[in-house]
This record gives C-alpha cells, sequence and structure tokens, in this order.
C-alpha cells in the first residue's frame, strides 16, 4: 500500500526504497521478482542505469535461467556500453536457446562486440566459427570471421575458413543454394591467400581454376 501511494505521487525514489526494505526480508521467489520489479523502475522512471543493472544482477543470481531477465540485462549493458558484460549475458542467453538460427544470431552478436568494441580477436573468432556452424549461410558471421583471421595474420586457420565456407556452401541445395558467382569468389579470395600470403603456387593455381569453373570439387 505505501509503493502504491509513492508511485501516486510519482515519488520514484521513495517507490525504491519501499521496495528494497521488502526485499531485504522476502523469500527468494519474491525477491528475485521484486529486484526486478525495482529494476524496472530505476530503468524506467529514475533512468538509473548502473542501479537497474545492479538490481537485475542481483535478480539473476536467485533465478538464473529467467531468459526475460537476461534480456533486460542484456539491454541495461548495451546501453551503458558495457560491452564486457554484454558479451556474458547474451552468451547465457544463448545457453538457454535450442533454434540453430537464433543461436546463430547470439554468436555472430557476441563475436562483432567481441571484435569491434574489445579487440578479444581469439574469441571473436570463436564465436564467429560457432555462429556458422549453427547457421553456414550467415555471411555477416564469414565477413567478421576473414576479417578478424586477417589481422591476426593467421593464414593457416583462414584457409581452412574458406576451404570449410566452400564445402559448407557446395553442399546447400535448392533456395538456400548460393549463386556460382559466390562460389567463384571464395575461390579466388583463396587463392590469392595461397599465393600471395603462404606462397604455395600451384595450390593458388588450383583454386584459381576452380574460380574460373565453380561448379568443380
Amino acid at each position: 500500500s505505501l509503493k502504491q501511494i509513492y508511485e501516486k505521487k510519482g515519488d520514484w525514489e521513495k517507490v525504491v526504497s519501499t521496495l528494497k526494505r521488502r526485499i531485504d526480508v522476502a523469500p527468494d521467489d519474491e525477491r528475485a521478482k521484486l529486484l526486478v520489479e525495482q529494476g524496472d523502475v530505476l530503468l524506467s522512471k529514475i533512468s538509473d542505469k548502473q542501479r537497474a543493472g545492479k538490481s537485475y544482477v542481483a535478480a539473476l543470481e536467485l533465478k538464473g535461467d529467467d531468459r526475460n531477465l537476461l534480456t533486460k540485462l542484456m539491454a541495461v549493458y548495451s546501453e551503458t556500453k558495457d560491452w564486457s558484460k554484454l558479451v556474458e549475458v547474451i552468451l547465457r542467453i544463448a545457453e538457454l536457446v535450442s533454434d540453430k538460427v537464433q543461436l546463430a544470431k547470439y554468436y555472430n552478436t557476441a563475436a562483432a562486440i567481441s571484435h569491434l568494441e574489445l579487440a578479444r580477436l581469439d574469441e571473436a573468432a570463436d564465436y564467429y566459427e560457432q555462429a556458422l556452424d549453427m547457421l553456414p549461410s550467415l555471411g555477416k558471421a564469414f565477413e567478421g570471421l576473414v576479417s578478424v583471421l586477417t589481422q591476426k595474420s593467421d593464414w593457416s586457420r583462414l584457409e581452412k575458413a574458406y576451404r570449410d565456407r566452400i564445402k559448407r556452401l557446395e553442399g546447400l541445395k535448392d533456395a538456400e543454394a548460393p549463386s556460382t558467382k559466390d562460389i567463384a569468389f571464395l575461390y579466388d579470395s583463396l587463392g590469392e591467400l595461397l599465393k600471395h600470403r603462404m606462397g604455395r603456387p600451384s595450390d593458388a593455381v588450383e583454386a584459381f581454376e576452380k574460380a574460373q569453373k565453380p561448379h568443380l570439387k
């Protein structure tokens, strides 16, 4: 009742303090719910993202498999640009997802943040590869992987990435099948890598020949 009075008055700090007093004595199930409510007030009414995040984290410790709560926390970390924690939350959400398309998008997002915001290239490469394992046709993940491995000068892994990409795309059928132009581009890029970065001209020639005849395997 006291909380409702403060809500009607628009005194949101008093609402938060009233919730906190109840949280301190509530059983775990109720405490988790109240912590989320407190976080929502802090976020939407007071615009205190830092305190809202702490409230959601406290709720998550009591209810770690709540996807809705994780999504709230993901939004907070995204707005505050707390990239490291955002990646952690994205990966926790991914653990609760079974759909491969959704999983691929989560891993690709984690990879992009690790790559572009945190400069954690090894982690980024791993997440890009996991995204491609879930959804081989996800072009953005492959482009990100090529960029990361080029930055790392990891030519052997990049060669494997090109060959895996070609094999996966050639295995797709019907509407998912890539164009011959896409396959040709991959063979051409592989040839350039083999010739200029790895010093393997004979293998480069083979790749260039396949670029001109992408139906060959």
